[in-house]
């Protein structure tokens, strides 16, 4: 890498644990145990695309994995101390879902 290239490191966080379903619905979940954390270091450069990346992004549609941004939600929490929050004592509103992404990933 010479003097010129400009690298921005950042970190994504690596759990390993068990998980229980949070019931009544079982679409949030709890880390029961925890096993293992680690971070991972995400690397950003300021080098244009190689042509093989160019060549890939080509085949694309455009648009086709970006999204415009979204209103946040409202989330409401219930007035209670943290250790006794429950499920239901919490809740998402004015929440618009996206449609899903369909791209294929390999042929």
């Amino acid at each position: 890498m010479d003097a010129s290239t400009i690298v921005t490191v950042l970190s994504v966080a690596v759990v390993v644990g068990t998980l229980v379903a949070e019931p009544p619905m079982t679409v949030a979940y709890t880390i029961e145990e925890l096993d293992d954390r680690r971070t991972i270091p995400v690397e950003r450069s300021s080098e244009s695309p190689t042509k093989q990346e160019r060549e890939i992004a080509a085949d694309q549609s455009v648009g086709e994995l970006t999204r415009e941004p979204r209103a946040r939600p409202a989330i409401e929490v219930a007035d209670r101390p943290l250790d006794e929050l429950a499920f239901d004592d919490i809740e998402l509103r004015e929440y618009e879902s996206a449609p899903g992404l369909d791209f294929a990933v390999a042929e």
